[in-house]
């Protein structure tokens, strides 16, 4: 008898919660995380482009796995519609709200770590910029084209562009006369060398570009044999130079510091030996976890030869 009171309770308790989220208003639980144009955390196993809840943004979700992460990107549910994704702040998990576009849905491309993915976003009702080619129209009709500045900022560049809610127009002025033998053009600012580390810091990992005739080619700062000292490229005159210490072309790392390349661009630069020895251990554990993972990759493989064949 208590048994099916206790069975009673629970399966009344059960259909008072689902009445209740049925009609609740959020999507992100009693957080209330799930509003429009709400900031939002991401978690060790969740990443958004967009940093939250933005429906007049076109953005991308990821579920992150150990070696890689899988995009799922907003999506237009017919002309007046978004299925908005974000990390959900009480799971860390990717979810998705569907959100209406009083203005419209319209599709974009979006650039994520180097690949190109098409989104869906809100448009306003009625936008007070809108983007055209080459510029932007402001809600008076105005075209504010991206152009070379005049008179003493005529070797600056503006580029317009619209804010995220398409309310106002931006305005970015890039000063082209801090490229080597930098110029204005109708394209942007262009220089004949391009320094990413202009301070010619040896504890950054720096590259020079050079433009000779059209071609690009880029200089890379590389580590000694000995890995104690690392050789930096600078700009001189639109063309690439050795930062040189005396005569030598190479740069002491000095005291229990070492050289190491960095991973995500092939450049040298110095760092401590303990901070590099704790790089180089975790990138040992990544090699020994990738090879154990490949080798029971095989035995699954095996194992299922094995059952077929029986």
């Amino acid at each position: 008898m208590r048994f099916k009171i206790f069975l009673s309770v629970l399966v009344s308790i059960f259909v008072c919660l689902t009445a209740v989220s049925a009609f609740w208003p959020f999507d992100g639980g009693i957080t209330g995380s799930a509003i429009d144009n709400t900031n939002l955390e991401d978690s060790n196993i969740c990443r958004d482009s967009d940093d939250g809840i933005f429906s007049n943004s076109a953005g991308a979700t990821g579920r992150v796995y150990a070696r890689s992460v899988k995009y799922v990107t907003d999506k237009c549910r017919g002309k007046k519609k978004v299925r908005e994704y974000y990390c959900n702040e009480r799971t860390g998990r990717r979810k998705g709200k569907t959100i209406k576009c009083p203005g419209g849905c319209v599709s974009e491309e979006i650039e994520i770590e180097g690949k190109t993915y098409t989104a869906g976003k809100c448009v306003p009702l009625n936008p007070s910029c809108e983007e055209i080619d080459g510029g932007v129209k402001d809600e008076a009709g105005r075209k504010h084209r991206n152009r070379c500045g005049k008179g003493v900022d005529r070797n600056t560049f503006t580029t317009y562009s619209c804010n995220a809610g398409q309310t106002a127009v931006l305005a970015d002025i890039e000063d082209c006369s801090l490229l080597e033998n930098g110029r204005c053009t109708s394209g942007g600012c262009a220089g004949d060398c391009v320094d990413s580390d202009a301070e010619d810091d040896k504890d950054a990992a720096g590259s020079v570009t050079v433009t000779k005739g059209g071609e690009e080619k880029t200089y890379l700062d590389v580590c000694g044999e000995a890995g104690l000292r690392v050789k930096q490229y600078k700009c001189s005159n639109g063309k690439e130079k050795v930062v040189k210490v005396g005569s030598s072309p190479w740069v002491s790392c000095g005291q229990d510091r070492v050289c190491v390349t960095d991973e995500a661009t092939g450049a040298g630069y110095c760092q401590s030996k303990g901070t590099a020895g704790e790089t180089i251990t975790l990138k040992g554990l990544r090699r020994i976890v990738q090879s154990l993972q490949d080798r029971i990759a095989v035995l699954e493989e095996a194992v299922s030869n094995l059952g077929s064949s029986a």
